[in-house]
Order: structure tokens, then C-alpha cells, then sequence
């Protein structure tokens, strides 16, 4: 059998997770960090769910579990950042949640992640930060970070 090959015609801009997701920049008046109380309790809502969800998921259908979670313990209380690689598809989206509980997770996602028709305030809710598009959102994003590490939660690069 012969073996396939492949040529890539724009290496900075090939989809290789294979979502083919039509990705849409951002729009101008994009707000990183959400203070309506009820968009924020409906946000803690579907982020638990989906945390047991995760949980569940994960100790059932995949059998993972974590080594060296003991290293979290360090920084109980205080945010932190972890830096991970991206290797397993969907449930590395649902895997920082599973680091923190109490508290929350946050994952640095690509802009993709919010150009899905009807899905952009649900991935808000479950922790997402998008890279901005332009230098103004990049600024915003970067408050948006830090902010979340300063309010003690974990944020996943």
C-alpha cells in the first residue's frame, strides 16, 4: 500500500484538527469578562453540569486520571496558570475543569471555538477565552487573564 501524501497549501492557516470549523473574527464589542448576574449564575449553572459531566466521562468512558494533581495543592486558594498540550481532541476542553473544584477553569481557546452558529455564550459560560483579533481585544484578553488568575482560578494555556 502506498502511503498518502498531503501538501499544504497555507501552513499558518490549515485546519489541522480537522473541524473545519469557518472561523469569524471577533466582533468589535466582544466582552471578555460578563458582569450581568443572571448571564454569571446561568454560566455557574452549565459549568457545573458540565463538570460532573467531564468528571464522569472521564473516570467511565476514558479511564483517565490525573498524575501529579498533588502539585495544585500548592496554590489552593490562589490562581495559577497550566500550560498543557493539546493531544486529545474535545476532552481536553473538559479536562481543566477537573483540576479545580471548587473553583474554575478557564482555557485560552482560538477564535474557532466562538464561530460555531448558537454555541458562542454557552463555550463563554463552560470557561473559554478567545485570542483576540485585533490589538485592543489582545489587551482585553490579557486583563480578562489576569483577572481570573487574580479571582483564584486555574487558566489553561
Amino acid at each position: 500500500m502506498t502511503p498518502k501524501t498531503v501538501f499544504y497549501q497555507d501552513p499558518l492557516h490549515d485546519d489541522f484538527a480537522g473541524t473545519h470549523i469557518a472561523t469569524k473574527a471577533l466582533p468589535a464589542d466582544f466582552r471578555y469578562v460578563r458582569t450581568n448576574p443572571l448571564w454569571r449564575a446561568a454560566g455557574q449553572t452549565i459549568y457545573r453540569v458540565a463538570q460532573l459531566i467531564a468528571f464522569l466521562f472521564r473516570k467511565v468512558w476514558c479511564c483517565q486520571h490525573f498524575e501529579n494533581k498533588d502539585c495544585l495543592r500548592a496554590v489552593r486558594g490562589r490562581g495559577a496558570y497550566v500550560y498543557a498540550n493539546h493531544t486529545q481532541g474535545v476532552m481536553d476542553a473538559f479536562l481543566p475543569c477537573q483540576l479545580r473544584f471548587p473553583g474554575q477553569s478557564f482555557i485560552v481557546v482560538g477564535p474557532d471555538a466562538l464561530s460555531i452558529p448558537l454555541l458562542q455564550n454557552l463555550v463563554q459560560m463552560l470557561g473559554a477565552i478567545p485570542l483576540g483579533s485585533t490589538m485592543a481585544q489582545s489587551r482585553e484578553m490579557t486583563r480578562c487573564v489576569h483577572k481570573r488568575v487574580a479571582d483564584g482560578n486555574l487558566v489553561t494555556v
